[in-house]
């Protein structure tokens, strides 16, 4: 069942003060159908005896239990293209001023419908086996993963939860959560005996979400301990015959995996230490790289012919009243007239 919404934008409600109405005791009306239904009387009205009732909440009672109880905050990467912010956004409008009911469980899937073009989601890099690609809706698991930070510090129940195949840049280690529309998901049960609010905005450089219900009687913080760094293997290399011989490059990225425990610290409300609890472990595993080595040949380059001088030709002599000048160097004296 989908969960209820109200209409906000930011954290703030109306309120308004209770009307007397009219109640009648179930059991009663209860009793009295199946008694005609057992005399076969389908004719006969069954009349309601309705007292008035007083509401059973005041505007006080209601204030008490629609209060800020935590929020977080992530900041969006420098470099995140308009159409990541876009579906930053979207999703975080989606989300926003959603209330789940005691016991109730929420699914972020589940309201935001699946990521397509048509339903108005853009293409934006999104990480996929360790790496970025572009996929339909990218960027959304940034509000998933603000959600789950101000879940775990509000104390409610993550029921369904999977970390990236690559730690996100946004939130510490083993504190993301990854959405698909076919895949991974986000849900949560209000495990409070009074309704919770979500409240989720974005702008174009950061993503927010509070939760308000029933403050909490402690605070909690969270510490993410990096517990071991698992060696990736060796990057496997791939013959490439489009790329020139010699050169080399990276087609996929080594990462080394991580191993890490994300603890919750219960405090009380004078900052006193209540306890330390382990909340969750996860692992990253590590992926071996992959590059391409060229074996297209370089061509040997035609050497450029060395151009033949063109001979210059020799001036005539000219007669005139001078005396003419006249070459003896091939050992020839000319005769004189």
């Amino acid at each position: 069942m989908l969960p209820s919404i109200i209409q906000a934008v930011v954290a703030s409600f109306i309120y308004h003060e209770g009307k007397p109405g009219l109640e009648a005791d179930p059991d009663v009306v209860f009793n009295d159908v199946i008694s005609a239904i057992n005399e076969e009387d389908f004719e006969t009205p069954i009349e309601l005896d309705v007292v008035t009732s007083e509401p059973k909440q005041t505007i006080d009672d209601v204030k008490k239990v629609t209060k800020y109880v935590a929020g977080y905050t992530t900041d969006m990467s420098a470099g995140s293209s308009a159409n990541r912010i876009h579906n930053v956004k979207k999703l975080a409008s989606i989300i926003n001023g959603v209330v789940v009911q005691p016991g109730e469980e929420f699914s972020v899937n589940d309201l935001a419908g699946i990521r397509t073009e048509e339903a108005g989601w853009e293409a934006a890099p999104g990480i996929e086996n360790g790496t970025y690609t572009d996929q339909i809706g990218g960027g959304v698991c940034q509000v998933s993963s603000t959600l789950y930070n101000a879940l775990l510090l509000s104390d409610l129940d993550v029921t369904v939860r999977q970390h990236h195949s690559w730690p996100s840049t946004y939130v510490p280690l083993g504190r993301d959560a990854t959405i698909s529309s076919y895949g991974p998901d986000l849900k949560f049960v209000n495990n409070q005996d009074y309704p919770i609010f979500i409240f989720a905005s974005a702008t174009n450089s950061k993503c927010y979400v509070e939760i308000y219900g029933k403050p909490l009687e402690y605070s909690i913080s969270l510490e993410s301990v990096l517990v071991e760094t698992v060696t990736a293997p060796t990057p496997k290399y791939t013959e490439f015959p489009d790329l020139e011989e010699g050169k080399e490059e990276i087609l996929s990225p080594t990462k080394d995996g991580l191993k890490v425990k994300v603890y919750k610290y219960y405090y009380n409300l004078d900052g006193t230490l209540k306890e330390k609890v382990l909340d969750h472990e996860d692992y990253y595993r590590p992926y071996q790289g992959e590059i391409a080595i060229g074996t297209l040949a370089t061509p040997t380059p035609t050497p450029t012919p060395t151009p033949t001088p063109t001979p210059t030709k020799s001036a005539k002599a000219t007669s005139d009243t001078s005396t003419s000048s006249v070459d003896n160097s091939a050992g020839t004296t000319p005769e004189v007239p």
